[in-house]
C-alpha cells in the first residue's frame, strides 16, 4: 500500500489563476450586456446615430450604448483614433469598441 500524498497541481497555486477567473467573469458579463461605444463622424443633426444604436439594439436588446462622441471631423481618421485612444481605457476590457 502507497503511502504517496496525491501530487499537487501547478494551477493550485498559479498567480494566473485569479486573473483567469476574473478575464471569465468579464467574459460572463459581456456575454449578457454588452457594452458598446460609438465614435463617428456622423453628427448629431440627423438620424443617422439614432438608427445605428436601434440597429444595435434590435441585433442584442441588452446591450449598453455609450456615445463617445458623433464629432469627429468627416473621414478624419487620425482624429478618430486619437480619441480612442485616449478613452478606451476607462471602459472595461471586454468593450466593443465601434
Amino acid at each position: 500500500m502507497s503511502t504517496r500524498k496525491p501530487s499537487r497541481r501547478p494551477e493550485d497555486s498559479a498567480p494566473w489563476l485569479a486573473a483567469a477567473q476574473s478575464v471569465a467573469l468579464d467574459y460572463n458579463e459581456a456575454a449578457e450586456r454588452p457594452l458598446i461605444t460609438l465614435t463617428t463622424d456622423f453628427g448629431t443633426t440627423d438620424t443617422y446615430v439614432g438608427v445605428m444604436k436601434g440597429v444595435v439594439l434590435r441585433i442584442n436588446p441588452n446591450a449598453l450604448v455609450v456615445d463617445l462622441t458623433h464629432q469627429v471631423e468627416p473621414q478624419n481618421v487620425a482624429q478618430g483614433a486619437f480619441l480612442l485612444g485616449t478613452s478606451y481605457r476607462y471602459f472595461p476590457r471586454w468593450t466593443i469598441h465601434v
